[in-house]
């Protein structure tokens, strides 16, 4: 496989997210304990948190647009290069804004990421920026 088709598709793969999130509940217990949960207790008074949760999954845009599928060869790399820059630049901040993030496993089941390997993730997203956005 070519390098650059190879690094493409690793980058593609990399960047694959897709943000969701639930309602988290948060309420104190008649001790004063705090606790968070994701179903809404009978009683009391509860808080809403929304949190910001990523989604490692399945590209959403699987087919290059129309203007990037016929013309010029040197502007449709150039028209890829800034789709590319641009949806990096995307998935990385939504990668940076998020408290948690999941891959889903074999049986459908979330899978949380630990914070390690959030932050590795988070690198890699940063250097698919570097690698897109470079001026050539």
């Amino acid at each position: 496989m070519p390098r650059p088709l190879f690094i493409a598709l690793i980058t593609t793969l990399a960047l694959s997210t897709q943000v969701t999130a639930a309602p988290i509940y948060k309420w104190v217990d008649s001790d004063n304990r705090v606790h968070y949960e994701d179903t809404r207790p009978p009683t009391g008074t509860v808080e809403v948190i929304k949190p910001r949760v990523i989604y490692l999954g399945e590209p959403s845009d699987k087919t290059a647009p129309a203007d990037l599928q016929a013309g010029d060869e040197a502007a449709t790399r150039i028209a890829e290069r800034q789709r590319m820059c641009t949806q990096s630049k995307e998935r990385l901040a939504e990668a940076q804004a998020a408290d948690r993030m999941y891959t889903l496993d074999e049986k459908g089941r979330r899978t949380y990421m630990a914070k390690d390997e959030i932050a590795t993730h988070i690198a890699k997203l940063q250097e698919a920026v570097d690698s897109w956005c470079k001026e050539e």
